[in-house]
């Protein structure tokens, strides 16, 4: 009979917390931040008055004018990013509506594992999945452009670029951010354009350096701005996430 009583009181506490948590949580129906648009969550307040968003969480925007509508889905646990997030970007065009979809998974917070961004359309479709571990950019993976960063942002191992509108495909090797191997090459031909390769026996000359240098300075370039396409595309999904880091690749001796 003991037993069974405490049973029935720990029962009565559990009940009476949850009953009092959940009168705290408050519903929210309005702007997100300076975006625009319609956010829908449900928050608390700490003990510094600060709004903790929690559980479900969803955003819709549309823009008439621009003809543009977006739509984000997602949770919070006290206050974080936590789960599976989508944001799906609709825009009418006069070639046709043009579907952009990026999809992945938080912990804490933060970006981890692959996040798969698409665009459907009537000129053609497309597939990016970026790799993160622990909101750090490690890989892009891509019809045009593949290849890995370490943890602190550094060019390893192999990259390939190809660049369809002057037929041409970028073949660079990395050794922690070194650039070891540089091979530009037509499509469809074996044929070299540009071949640089590593030789520590020897200084490199100023000429071949520079011309180098601008070589890695533009394909820095393109690798962040094939990376923000997608982020301006769906930064409401990023929205409190650090900007991936890309750093300038090296040359030996430089």
């Amino acid at each position: 009979m003991k037993k069974t009583g405490f049973v029935l009181l720990v029962l009565f506490l559990s009940l009476s917390v949850g009953n009092l948590f959940s009168q705290s949580l408050k519903s929210y129906v309005g702007e997100w931040g300076n975006l625009g648009g319609t956010a829908k969550y449900k928050y608390y307040e700490n003990e510094d008055y600060e709004k903790v968003i929690t559980g479900a969480f969803s955003f819709y925007k549309n823009n008439k004018y621009l003809a543009i509508d977006e739509n984000i889905k997602g949770n919070f646990s006290d206050g974080l990013k936590s789960g599976k997030w989508t944001t799906v970007n609709r825009q009418r065009a006069t070639s046709g509506l043009i579907t952009k979809t990026y999809t992945g998974t938080f912990t804490d917070g933060k970006r981890n594992g692959e996040f798969a961004y698409t665009i459907v359309a009537n000129r053609g479709n497309s597939k990016t999945v970026f790799k993160f571990r622990s909101d750090t950019l490690i890989a892009i993976n891509s019809k045009n452009l593949n290849g890995s960063f370490d943890d602190n942002g550094n060019f390893i191992g192999k990259w390939i670029y190809v660049d369809e509108g002057n037929k041409r495909e970028h073949i660079l090797e990395f050794d922690n951010n070194i650039i070891q191997k540089y091979i530009e090459r037509r499509l469809g031909n074996p044929e070299i354009i540009y071949k640089y390769t590593i030789d520590k026996t020897k200084k490199i000359t100023s000429g071949v350096k520079v011309d180098l240098e601008d070589r890695l300075r533009y394909f820095r370039n393109l690798v962040i701005g094939f990376i923000k396409g997608a982020e301006l595309s769906l930064d409401l999904i990023s929205y409190g996430s650090n900007e991936p880091i890309v750093i300038s690749p090296q040359i030996s001796g430089h």
